[in-house]
């Protein structure tokens, strides 16, 4: 989900608060006794950007590390990009989560599909297995690359449309055995690294529906001793909101499978964590930015609360910064801990307040 944006007006001028605005925060690392990860965008990494990554974060993820990216098409695998990435990681003491691996929230034939005659089950099964082994055994050796989403997005509306594979990717009998054995070849070419199953923040999951069936199918897949080491879970909330039954829904959908998977042993690991903010909404920049503060500051309190230690995978940021200016007229991607000069936002106060076992800010009521 996304906030409206408002009409700006030529009068409004950019927001300098945030330059001179200081968390206080030398290192949010230092707080943490679990993975902090972040996720990169930029095709290079600028300088600012390794500040805040080196500074705050212990392990980094990107869309340079997803099966599709990498695989691009049938017969050619390009691993450039990742490679240099893992390198820059490896030279800073960085971990590396990667994946997915197989993604079920496009609708775009992936390469390992691509046929000129419809596949059979056991060829689709077949391809997975060796698009899986190439990629994970391409970096077998990369011993900062400690975690894989294999498999993101099951039991969401988009998965693939073309009818002759739509079945093979649900939580059918045929889909449950195409996931059985794509985490089996994962395992197989790296046994000592974590394997998650994505869930996605199911906003639409109206009386928990999609929850519901993504629960039954990690039941049967654990009943088969198919080797899931953890789920990984986006989080996503936007400041100003007032809770709508869609909201509650996934709300109440995602401490269920959070829950779930703490009483199977399961690693949790909260992905693409990011707190919108809707400038809209509130009556000044500050108010709208303490509400962010206050809204992080909660959601890491509560994985803290539901999640113990010994099964906390990791928060996985959606971004290192902001990537519009911080504007009076409307609302923007405004959803992290720093702004779009990599100045420190209220935000990161928020989060290390939480860290370290304080009291979260009360948030600040949004306008009527």
């Amino acid at each position: 989900s996304s906030s409206s944006s408002s009409s700006s007006s030529s009068s409004s001028s950019s927001s300098s608060s945030s330059s001179l605005y200081s968390a206080n925060v030398e290192s949010l690392k230092e707080y943490a006794s679990f993975p902090l990860e972040v996720r990169t965008s930029d095709p290079q990494l600028s300088l600012q950007e390794k500040r805040v990554i080196e500074e705050h974060f212990d392990q980094i993820t990107s869309d340079k590390l997803q099966g599709s990216t990498i695989h691009t098409s049938p017969d050619l695998y390009d691993f450039q990009a990742a490679d240099e990435l893992i390198e820059y990681a490896l030279q800073n003491s960085l971990n590396v989560h990667a994946g997915p691996l197989i993604d079920l929230h496009v609708d775009a034939l992936p390469t390992y599909l691509k046929s000129e005659q419809a596949l059979t089950h056991e060829e689709i099964i077949a391809n997975v297995e060796q698009h899986i082994e190439n990629i994970v055994g391409h970096f077998s050796n990369s011993s900062n690359l400690v975690s894989w989403n294999v498999i993101d997005g099951l039991s969401q509306t988009s998965i693939y449309k073309d009818p002759k594979y739509y079945a093979f990717f649900q939580t059918t009998e045929e889909g449950l055995a195409l996931i059985e054995s794509a985490f089996h070849a994962a395992k197989r070419v790296a046994p000592n690294v974590n394997l998650y199953l994505g869930k996605s923040y199911n906003l639409g999951d109206s009386g928990n529906y999609y929850t519901t069936q993504f629960l039954v199918a990690l039941e049967q897949l654990m009943n088969k001793n198919v080797p899931i080491d953890g789920i990984s879970i986006v989080r996503t909330k936007y400041t100003g909101w007032s809770l709508s039954i869609s909201e509650h829904w996934a709300e109440y959908s995602y401490k269920q499978t959070v829950k779930d998977a703490v009483k199977r042993g399961l690693l949790v690991k909260l992905e693409f964590l990011r707190v919108g903010l809707d400038l809209d909404r509130y009556d000044s920049i500050e108010s709208a930015l303490i509400a962010q503060e206050s809204i992080y500051c909660s959601l890491v309190k509560e994985y803290l609360d539901l999640v113990p230690q010994n099964l906390r995978g990791g928060i996985s940021l959606a971004g290192t910064h902001d990537t519009e200016i911080i504007q009076v007229d409307r609302t923007g991607n405004l959803h992290m801990l720093f702004s779009s000069e990599y100045n420190d936002k209220p935000a990161l106060r928020g989060f290390a307040t939480a860290l370290n076992g304080g009291t979260c800010e009360k948030d600040v009521q949004p306008l009527p």
